[in-house]
């Protein structure tokens, strides 16, 4: 989907059966779903945005029926009722309700409008023991809530007494599962960014199922969906979670060519660049060669006319110098394209591996031939 030049793509993840068990029952599972948290939500390629669809369970509800979850199926405001004994021990009336649960960018990026009240602070990320949470409200509460009333929240990750911060204006919406969904029915919750408070959990699932969910986010971004993808698997593979997650939609088999991976091909087009590479630089070494016993006679008369080695060699090397910054600034206009333009990132660092090796073994053998040439005395030059 593409907004004003930028397009979003949700994350989706292949964790199913054994692989979840794996991640569930080992001590690393939660280290390397929280890399990989991290690695997404600070990436320099594009913006990672925590939206989560999270029906949550408002005690004593008085607002209207469409905001009930389900109401599209023909969910009534009876059926979506039950009694929750809570963790104080009070049993509440509570209602299940349409909710999604936003990471603290979110407000920002989709410049979501508040008409009364305020959005959240970043201390309403913050989940502490005892604390009272922040909720902001759609605008079809406002006819029955109020700014700082407080409402006891049950849903997955725990429960808590939450405080109405605002609401936002009629028609605000927000991309979501490749729509763009009307918060006027909704319930907004953070998305806490801490994992543990006085050294406890602040969720009642384990962190695994956490960062399942966190994992689940939308990636706003100007980059294709290939390269968006190839940077996904990237996070992925130094998690430890190769091929665990991709983009809704994208089809990986377009990454296969005639059975041939799309690794395998890189490293195939990586191989063909370093002979490419070498036998450019021999072709500049047997360039120069041919340069300078060209030039045997120049050399003479400089020799004649009181030019030492240093003056000589300065003058030798500068043309080469010359060809060479050419070649490194041809190098790195490349280097700016499969880098900026296409993010080739991999591609992008190899080649500029190969480019200064290049430069290197372009400059040394023939260094060391003019060094030989310019200790012959002036009647090997004139030979000729």
């Amino acid at each position: 989907e593409t907004y004003e030049d930028t397009k979003y793509y949700t994350l989706r993840d292949n964790i199913e059966g054994d692989t979840e068990q794996q991640l569930l029952s080992n001590n690393n599972g939660i280290n390397r779903l929280s890399n990989f948290y991290n690695l997404m939500k600070y990436s320099e390629y594009f913006k990672y945005l925590n939206v989560y669809n999270q029906p949550i369970y408002l005690s004593d509800y008085k607002g209207p029926s469409l905001n009930i979850y389900g109401y599209e199926y023909n969910s009534n405001l009876d059926e979506k009722t039950v009694k929750i004994q809570c963790n104080d021990n009070i049993i509440r009336e509570s209602t299940l309700l349409k909710s999604l649960w936003i990471g603290e960018e979110v407000i920002e990026h989709f410049n979501l409008n508040i008409n009364q009240g305020e959005g959240f602070s970043k201390e309403d990320f913050m989940k502490e023991t005892n604390k009272e949470m922040s909720i902001i409200l759609g605008s079809t509460y406002k006819n029955n809530y109020n700014v700082g009333d407080e409402i006891y929240v049950n849903f997955i990750l725990g429960e808590s007494m939450a405080v109405v911060k605002g609401f936002f204006e009629e028609g605000t919406s927000i991309y979501y599962n490749d729509n763009y969904v009307l918060l006027d029915n909704y319930v907004i919750i953070p998305m806490f960014i801490n994992d543990y408070s006085n050294g406890k959990s602040i969720y009642n699932i384990s962190l695994q199922h956490v960062y399942f969910l966190k994992n689940s986010g939308i990636i706003a971004t100007k980059l294709s969906e290939q390269d968006t993808y190839e940077i996904i698997d990237n996070y992925a593979r130094q998690s430890e979670l190769e091929s665990l997650y991709t983009i809704v939609g994208y089809d990986t088999s377009s990454l296969q060519a005639f059975g041939i991976g799309m690794d395998d091909i890189l490293v195939g087009i990586y191989i063909i660049a370093a002979i490419l590479m070498i036998f450019a630089v021999v072709v500049i070494f047997i360039y120069m060669l041919k340069r300078i016993r060209e030039s045997k006679l120049y050399c003479a008369i400089l020799i004649m006319n009181g030019c030492n080695k240093k003056d000589m060699l300065s003058i030798l090397i500068g043309e080469i110098l010359i060809l060479l910054i050419m070649s490194w600034g041809m190098g790195c206009l490349t280097l700016k394209y499969l880098i900026i333009e296409f993010n080739l990132i991999r591609a992008g660092y190899i080649y500029l591996l190969l480019l200064m090796t290049t430069v290197l073994i372009g400059i040394i053998p023939i260094y060391i031939y003019i060094l030989k040439i310019i200790k012959k005395d002036t009647a090997y030059y004139l030979n000729d």
